[in-house]
């Protein structure tokens, strides 16, 4: 086991951090489902369509993961985790004013991204 002494002070703050993430991404990730009626309505939209609004970050998540440990390797930890919690808030907010479909399909893409 590692000495405390050896150990970063930071390292509570980048768990947390990431703790707080997950959490923010898990519920943005499931944030469409209860309102997908009034989005298919105003989208004019099927439920399948629907459906990939809500299933698309999890392909985004699995396909960008490897990216990740490389823009990771580049920033540092706290350096990548601050880019994806502010590349995931901007897409989250831009999603709420999407007015077209491959609009707010861009922008859950970012959000997985």
């Amino acid at each position: 086991m590692a000495d405390s002494k050896q150990l970063s002070s930071y390292r509570w703050v980048i768990e947390i951090l990431l703790l707080l993430t997950l959490f923010a991404q898990t519920l943005t990730w499931l944030a469409p489902a209860p309102i997908l009626i009034p989005i298919t309505k105003d989208l004019h939209i099927t439920l399948g369509a629907a459906g990939l609004i809500i299933s698309i970050i999890a392909l985004c998540i699995a396909i960008f993961s490897m990216a990740g440990a490389v823009v990771m390797e580049k920033l540092g930890v706290l350096g990548a985790l601050l880019a994806g919690i502010w590349l995931m808030s901007l897409a989250e907010i831009m999603s709420g004013y999407s007015g077209s479909f491959p609009q707010l399909l861009f922008w859950r893409v970012l959000e997985g991204i």
